[in-house]
């Protein structure tokens, strides 16, 4: 693997095929989500909390259910909505802050 590539040359290249990182994100099991037009409603059933997003959110929570890394879906973001990366990286941290503090997931 990577033959002719120098040591250092190798170790990026073989960084760069690594898989992405974990984002660390337990999500409730109580937690139900659908969509309904441009909205995403977050249901949690076990203390009745509504949470309410638009459809980017709904994105974030998807990449979230996947376990990505939140670089990982702001990047993805990023790219499709042409926005900078550290804008979107703000909002999702303030999305998952929201979503913290109504019980919908936990940090691990």
């Amino acid at each position: 693997m990577f033959v002719g590539l120098g040591r250092a040359l190798r170790k990026r290249a073989a960084r760069e095929f690594e898989a992405p990182r974990k984002a660390g994100i337990t999500i409730s099991t109580e937690v139900r989500m659908a969509v309904a037009g441009d909205h995403v409603g977050f249901l949690h059933i076990g203390n009745g909390r509504v949470f309410r997003s638009n459809l980017t959110g709904g994105r974030v929570w998807r990449g979230l259910s996947d376990d990505q890394d939140l670089c990982v879906i702001a990047a993805r973001l990023s790219a499709d909505y042409d926005v900078p990366q550290a804008r979107v990286q703000e909002d999702i941290e303030k999305f998952v802050t929201d979503l913290e503090k109504q019980g919908m997931l936990t940090r691990r």
